[in-house]
């Protein structure tokens, strides 16, 4: 779950020109998607998905993929002698420009209970939103994600559009390596202070990985 902490505004890599894509297929109760992904032997981790018109904001947004990978290793990648990096930013100044609520289905295949998993992603996004003005431990962040809450629907990664609902579940991805997938919808490109995050839905491999 740890995942969640991170994968919201710091993400592994950099984009580059699309690779090559293959199909993944997400296998949820009553409903089938396809996601596409880049071949595992390219090891990307960010694709683009494209652009969409925002519900919310009736904005022209961006779409990424974001693949959480068990191989995936840190690069160094700091500035000053010494120092090393596992992350760069994509977008700097790419923020929530209003609380966003998220929902999740907790049904796995692992037993895992509803209130479990719900407290593993509550407490995720309690500890990334402590870390908002600097200090992990001081519990003076900023509410960026809101309340979370728990649905019996049938939820479906966004891959061609946003739908205004950040979503959080398990399935199938078919990637052998692929742990989780994020996807993010928002404005990186231009002026600083007209980017934003408009929303994200998170899957959660249940078949391949504990």
């Amino acid at each position: 779950m740890g995942t969640l902490v991170t994968s919201l505004y710091v993400l592994v890599g950099v984009v580059v020109a699309a690779p090559p894509l293959e199909t993944a297929t997400l296998n949820t109760p009553g409903t089938t998607r396809t996601l596409l992904l880049p071949p595992t032997a390219d090891n990307s981790n960010v694709i683009s998905l494209g652009t969409a018109v925002d519900p919310g904001t009736g904005k022209v947004v961006e779409g990424l993929a974001i693949i959480h990978r068990r191989d995936n290793a840190a690069k160094p990648g700091g500035t000053k002698p010494g120092t090393t990096t596992c992350y760069t930013y994509l977008a700097k100044g790419a923020k929530w420009k209003t609380i966003e609520p998220w929902v999740t289905n907790p049904t796995n295949t692992r037993n895992l209970g509803p209130t479990i998993v719900f407290n593993l992603l509550k407490g995720g996004v309690a500890k990334w939103e402590d870390a908002t003005d600097g200090n992990v431990t001081n519990g003076a962040g900023v509410d960026v994600l809101g309340e979370g809450a728990i649905t019996a629907a049938t939820l479906v990664a966004d891959t061609s559009s946003p739908d205004n609902q950040n979503e959080v579940y398990f399935a199938d991805i078919t990637d052998s390596n692929a742990i989780a997938v994020t996807i993010v919808w928002g404005i990186f490109g231009g002026p600083i202070s007209g980017r934003q995050l408009v929303e994200w839905d998170q899957i959660y491999d249940d078949v391949t990985f504990d």
